[in-house]
C-alpha cells in the first residue's frame, strides 16, 4: 500500500542536520556538559537517520519495505556517545528472506551521509549471522552489546537479543569477561601503563573512556543490565560512586569534543603542543600559560583516575563474583585473615561495614594486613573506607595507635607501596597527611616530569622498597648494599614520601618542604634527632644531583663544603639513596648511565673525606705520580722519553684528576699529530653509557670551544657534557659526551670522515661555523617543540675560588651550546669548563669562566651585562 505520509526532501534533511550541528557547537562553547553533548548529537543523528530511513525504505510503487528490517546503532553511537567526528556505526538487521528489499534502501540511506562528510560504517546481517560473527570476534561481540534500535521493525532486534542471551547463558560469561580484562590490560600497555602519561589518549589510554566501556560491557554480560544507571540499582556501584563516575565521564567527553573541534577531525590524543590551547578553549584561566595548562592537566588526571579506579573495581567485581559482595557480613566458609577482615577472591574484605563507625582506628588493622600479605582491598571495603574519611580528624591523627601503626608500615619489611597505593586510591593518605592533599595530581608541566607530585612520591618509596628486597642479581648492587647499611631505612622511606610536598606551596619547594617535614615529624611523635634528619633530607634532596651535574667534581673545596654540610657518612648514604629514588621515580628516562656516573663520583669522593677525616691532597699527589709512571710505560717505544716527560710536565693538575693514564697517553699521541695538521679527533661509541665520546685535540685559540661545538652540532650531534682542558704548552684537549640525532652510527666511515673534515676546515679557517649550521639546523628544529619554561641566567661568584659560574636555564634546541659559547667568546670571556645537563626539553648548562687576563669576574656591572646579553641571545633564538 502506498504511503500517504509526507517524506522530507534531502535538502530539508541536510539543512536540519547542519543547523543542529551549529547549535551543538555553540552550546559546547557555552559550556554544555560533555555527556549532554554526546546524547544530543546522538539524538540529532537519530532524527536524521529516521528521516533518511523513511525516504530509503518507502516508494510510491512498492509502499513500505520496512517489515522484518531493523536499523540499529552500534558501538559508541549505540551508547549515545557521539562526539563531533565520531564514527557512526550502523547494523542493518533483517529477518531471513528480507535481504533483497534491504539492498534497495541501504545505499539510498548511506550516500547522503557520506556526501555530508560523516564517517559511517555498516553491516548487513540476520540475527543468527550476527551472533555467529560475535562468537568469533570479541570486538564485534562488544559492539553488538551496545546495539540500540533507531528505526524500522523491532522484531529482528528482539530476535538478536534472544540469540545473544541464549549464547551467553551457556557458560560463556566468564570467558568473555576474561577477554575483556585481558584486552584492557593489553590496551594499557600499548598506550602507556599509567594514567599519568605526558600525552594522554582520552579514549584508549589508561583512565580513558574505554576503561568505562570495558566495565560497562562486563556488567552487561554478567548482570544483563541495559543502561548505566542500572549499575546503582543492582548495587554494583553506590550512589556516591556513580556520581563521581558521571562527573568524570562528562569531563572526558567534553575534552574529547573540544579535541575534535580543535583539530577539525577525529583526534583522541591530548598532545603536548596542543595542551595550552585546549586548556584555554575549555575555560581555564591563570596568570601565565604554565598555570593555565597545569590547572587543566591536574583536573584531567584527577578525573581520569576516577574513571580508571571505578572501572577496574567494577570489572573485577564482575569477574570475581556471581553476585555483588554482601556488605552485611562475611560469606560462609571464608576464614578471617585478621580480626574483622577476610579474603574474598584475593582481596581484603570487611566482615562488618559498621566496624569503622564503632572504632575508626580499626582501619590500621586493614593496612597492616595489606602490608603483611600484599593483597589489595575489595571494592566494597574501599567504598566503606572512603565514606568514613570524615572520621580521620586531628584526634585520629594524634592517637598513639595511629602514630605507631603508620610508622611501623615504614619500619617493618613488607608491602609498603601497596599500602600507600590503597591509602591514595581511597583518599585516606590525603586526609591523614593533609599536606599530601596539597600536591594531589599536582602537575609539573614539562617533558621531564611524567607524573604528578603525589604519584611521583609513591614511586620514590617503591624504588627504595625494591632495594630492600633480597635479590641474588640486583640491578643496582651499590645502592642495595648502601640500603642495608643505613641505620634508619624507615625514616628514609618516609622522607621519600614527603620530600616534594613543598611543591604544593610554590617555588623553593625544598625549603618549604623542610618546614612541612618538621610539622609531620612532630605530629607523628618522632624524636628530635629523627625530625632533624627528616628536615635535612627534605631540604637537601636536590643537592647531590645538582652538584653532580652542574659543578666541577674535581674542586676539592666543593667536596669539603659538601662533607661539612652533610656531617656524617650515614646521612650522606641516605641522601644519595634518596637522590637515586627521586630520579628513578621521575620517569623511565630520567636515570641515565651518565647521571649514575656523576652522582657516584660525587658520593664516593665525599664519603672518602667523611670516613678518612682528612683532605685528599697527599693522596692526589701520589695518584698523579702513579699516572705519570703508567703513561711513560704505555708510550715506551712510541715516543722518546724526554718528549713524553715534556708533555706530562705541561699537563695541569686538574687534568690528572679527570683522566686515567690510558686516556692521557692517547691524548699525548694525538697532540704529537698537530705538527702536521690542525686538529686530531678520536671517537668511541658507548651505548651502555647513554652516549658516545669524542676527544678533540688542537692548538688553543680564542673561541676554539665554540667552533668545535658548532662543528659537532652541524654533524647531527647533541652535546651532553664537555670537559675542557688547556695544557701549559698551548695544547687544548676537549672531551665531549654526545648523543646522535640520526640513526647512523658515529664511527660509520662516511659519517666519521665528514666530522673530521668539518673540524679541520673550521679550525684551518676554510669555512665558517655558521655556514655549516645553515645546512643542518632548519630540518633539526622540526624535531624540537618549543619548551614551556622560560629562559633564566644566573651568575655565581661564591662556589669557586678561581672561576665565575654562569648558569643557563633554557629550552633545549640544536646549536644551543655553540651559540652560548660563541657569545661568551664575544664578551671577552675565557671558558674553562662546561657542565651540560639536559632534562628532555630543558637544559641547565653551567660554564666556568674567567676574563682574558685569567681573573675571576666579580664586577657587578660586568655580571649584569653577561646576564642581559645571554638572556637576549637565548630569547631571540627561541623564536
Amino acid at each position: 500500500m502506498a504511503t500517504t505520509q509526507p517524506i522530507d526532501s534531502l535538502e530539508d534533511i541536510e539543512r536540519f542536520f547542519r543547523t543542529g550541528q551549529e547549535w551543538l557547537k555553540k552550546r559546547h562553547e557555552e559550556g554544555l556538559p560533555g555527556g549532554e553533548y554526546c546524547q544530543s548529537r546522538s539524538a540529532l543523528v537519530d532524527n536524521v537517520l529516521r528521516r533518511l530511513w523513511k525516504r530509503a525504505m518507502t516508494s510510491p510503487d512498492e509502499g513500505d519495505r520496512r517489515a522484518g528490517i531493523s536499523l540499529l546503532a552500534t558501538g559508541g553511537y549505540g551508547r549515545e556517545e557521539l562526539n563531533p567526528f565520531s564514527d557512526i556505526d550502523l547494523l542493518f538487521l533483517h529477518l531471513p528472506g528480507r535481504g533483497k528489499e534491504l539492498e534497495k534502501g541501504v545505499q539510498a540511506l548511506l550516500h547522503p551521509l557520506w556526501d555530508w562528510g560523516l564517517t559511517v560504517g555498516y553491516t548487513v546481517q540476520t540475527p543468527r549471522e550476527a551472533w555467529r560473527k560475535a562468537q568469533k570476534d570479541l570486538e564485534t561481540l562488544l559492539s553488538f552489546l551496545d546495539t540500540r534500535w533507531v528505526a524500522g521493525d523491532k522484531e529482528p532486534h528482539l530476535q538478536m537479543e534472544e540469540e545473544f542471551s541464549r549464547g551467553l547463558k551457556r557458560g560463556r560469561q566468564r570467558e568473555v569477561l576474561l577477554r575483556i580484562q585481558q584486552e584492557a590490560a593489553r590496551r594499557h600497555q600499548k598506550f602507556g601503563d599509567s594514567v599519568f602519561v605526558l600525552e594522554p589518549e582520552v579514549k584508549e589510554g589508561k583512565g580513558g573512556l574505554r576503561d568505562y566501556h570495558s566495565a560497562y560491557w562486563a556488567a552487561k554480560v554478567q548482570y544483563r543490565i541495559r543502561s548505566p544507571r542500572e549499575m546503582t540499582e543492582r548495587r554494583l556501584l553506590s550512589e556516591r560512586e556513580w556520581g563521581n563516575f558521571s562527573q568524570a565521564l562528562g569531563f572526558l567527553w567534553r575534552v574529547r569534543t573540544q579535541l575534535h573541534y580543535f583539530h577539525g577531525r577525529r583526534e583522541d590524543r591530548l598532545s603536548f603542543e596542543d595542551q595550552e590551547a585546549m586548556a584555554r578553549a575549555l575555560g581555564y584561566r591563570g596568570a601565565d600559560s604554565l598555570q593555565v595548562t597545569e590547572s587543566f592537566l591536574k583536573e584531567y588526571f584527577h578525573q581520569a583516575l576516577q574513571v580508571h579506579h571505578l572501572s577496574w573495581n567494577l570489572l573485577e567485581k564482575c569477574l570475581n563474583e556471581g553476585s555483588p559482595e554482601p556488605l552485611g557480613g562475611r560469606k560462609k566458609n571464608l576464614p578471617e585473615v585478621a580480626p574483622g577482615f577476610f579474603l574474598f577472591h584475593g582481596r581484603l574484605s570487611l566482615t562488618d561495614p559498621s566496624t569503622f563507625d564503632r572504632n575508626p582506628l580499626q582501619v590500621w588493622r586493614a593496612f597492616e594486613t595489606i602490608h603483611h600479605y600484599g593483597m589489595g582491598m575489595s571494592a566494597p571495603l574501599k567504598e566503606v573506607l572512603s565514606q568514613h574519611l570524615s572520621l580521620v580528624n586531628d584526634r585520629f591523627r594524634l592517637a598513639p595507635e595511629s602514630r605507631r601503626s603508620f610508622l611501623s608500615l615504614f619500619e617493618k619489611p613488607g608491602h609498603l607501596h601497596r599500602v600507600l597505593e590503597e591509602m591514595y586510591e581511597t583518599g585516606f593518605l590525603q586526609v591523614f597527611l593533609p599536606e599530601f592533599g596539597g600536591v594531589h595530581c599536582h602537575i609539573q608541566y614539562d617533558r621531564y616530569h611524567l607524573y604528578p607530585v603525589d604519584v611521583h612520591s609513591l614511586y620514590a618509596v617503591q624504588e627504595l622498597e625494591i632495594l630492600e628486597r633480597k635479590n641474588p642479581s640486583p640491578p643496582w648492587p651499590l645502592f642495595q648494599e648502601l640500603m642495608k647499611e643505613v641505620r634508619d631505612p624507615g625514616l628514609l622511606k618516609l622522607a621519600a614520601l614527603i620530600h616534594d610536598l613543598g611543591k604544593g606551596e610554590g617555588s623553593s619547594h625544598a625549603l618549604r618542604g623542610e618546614k612541612i617535614a618538621e610539622t609531620i615529624g612532630e605530629r607523628l611523635g618522632l624524636s628530635g634527632e629523627r625530625i632533624d634528619t627528616l628536615r635535612f633530607l627534605t631540604r637537601e634532596h636536590l643537592t647531590l644531583p645538582e652538584m653532580a651535574q652542574r659543578r666541577d667534581l674535581n674542586d676539592e673545596n666543593l667536596i669539603l663544603r659538601l662533607a661539612q654540610m652533610v656531617g656524617s657518612s650515614d646521612r650522606l648514604k641516605m641522601l644519595y639513596l634518596l637522590s637515586f629514588a627521586d630520579l628513578r621515580a621521575v620517569g623511565p628516562n630520567a636515570w641515565t648511565a651518565w647521571k649514575d656516573t656523576l652522582l657516584r663520583e660525587l658520593f664516593l669522593k665525599t664519603l672518602h673525606l667523611l670516613e678518612k677525616g682528612e683532605g685528599l691532597r697527599k693522596e692526589d699527589q701520589e695518584r698523579i705520580i702513579g699516572i705519570q709512571r703508567e703513561v711513560m710505560d704505555l708510550l715506551k717505544g712510541q715516543l722518546p722519553a724526554p718528549k713524553i716527560s715534556e708533555h706530562l710536565a705541561n699537563i695541569p693538575r686538574r687534568h690528572y684528576q679527570v683522566h686515567e693514564a690510558r686516556s692521557i697517553g692517547r691524548q699525548i699521541l694525538m697532540a704529537e699529530k698537530l705538527a702536521g695538521q690542525a686538529v686530531a679527533v678520536e671517537g668511541e661509541e658507548r651505548p651502555e653509557e647513554g652516549g658516545d665520546e669524542i676527544t678533540v685535540v688542537a692548538r688553543d685559540e680564542v673561541g676554539l670551544f665554540a667552533k668545535i661545538c658548532g662543528a659537532l652540532t652541524a654533524n647531527h650531534l647533541n652535546i651532553l657534557s664537555a670537559q675542557i682542558s688547556t695544557w701549559e704548552n698551548g695544547i687544548a684537549v676537549d672531551q665531549f659526551r654526545v648523543q646522535s640525532l640520526i640513526e647512523e652510527g658515529l664511527l660509520q666511515p662516511r659519517r666519521w670522515a665528514k666530522l673530521q673534515g668539518d673540524l679541520k676546515r673550521v679550525l684551518e679557517g676554510n669555512v665558517e661555523v655558521n655556514q655549516l649550521l645553515q645546512e643542518v639546523l632548519p630540518p633539526l628544529f622540526h624535531r624540537y617543540s618549543p619548551g614551556r619554561a622560560g629562559t633564566r641566567v644566573e651568575v655565581d661568584t661564591e662556589t669557586s675560588d678561581f672561576y665565575t659560574l654562569v648558569e643557563v636555564f633554557t629550552p633545549d634546541r640544536p646549536g644551543l651550546l655553540y651559540r652560548i659559547a660563541q657569545k661568551l667568546f664575544e664578551m671577552g670571556l675565557n671558558l674553562w669548563m662546561a657542565r651540560i645537563s639536559t632534562k628532555v626539553d630543558q637544559v641547565v648548562d653551567v660554564f666556568y669562566v674567567q676574563d682574558l687576563s685569567g681573573a675571576k669576574i666579580e664586577d657587578q656591572e660586568k655580571i649584569g651585562m653577561i646576564r642581559e646579553e645571554l638572556v637576549k641571545l637565548l630569547e631571540t633564538s627561541e623564536n
